[in-house]
């Protein structure tokens, strides 16, 4: 029989294991043509380009905030990937903290904090 310890020990540690995950998630509406990209053109959602350009993909990363870096750097891989000219950076808007730990938003207990949800779209120039 296990004592209490030892059980709270494991919940810990199974929470301290799951609290740092990141998850990501893309929309596909359209693929561009051609080779896969080696740059793309980078914009701030307050920066929209002055081409016309359609929307090719939306992507989503859900983590803490010190996870927005490495967001970015997901979204611009698989924006090349998809053969994309740009690519809008949305960053984390309003409704952006989804709860995460005991407390819900805020989180607050043994580390726990929220999460945030960053987002951004793929772009391709019109001819």
């Amino acid at each position: 029989m296990k004592s209490g310890n030892e059980i709270l020990v494991a919940i810990l540690l199974v929470a301290w294991l799951t609290a740092g995950c990141a998850a990501t998630q893309r929309t596909g509406f359209d693929e561009g043509k051609g080779a896969p990209k080696k740059t793309v053109d980078i914009y701030d959602i307050d920066q929209a380009p002055s081409k016309k350009h359609k929307e090719i993909a939306g992507f989503s990363f859900r983590g803490p905030r010190e996870d927005q870096s490495k967001a970015f750097r997901y979204f611009i891989r698989e924006a090349k990937r998809l053969r994309a000219d740009g690519i809008i950076m949305h960053g984390p808007g309003d409704g952006y903290m989804k709860g995460r730990g005991i407390f819900g938003p805020g989180g607050g207990l043994i580390g726990f904090g929220p999460d945030f949800v960053f987002t951004a779209s793929a772009i391709v120039y019109d001819p």
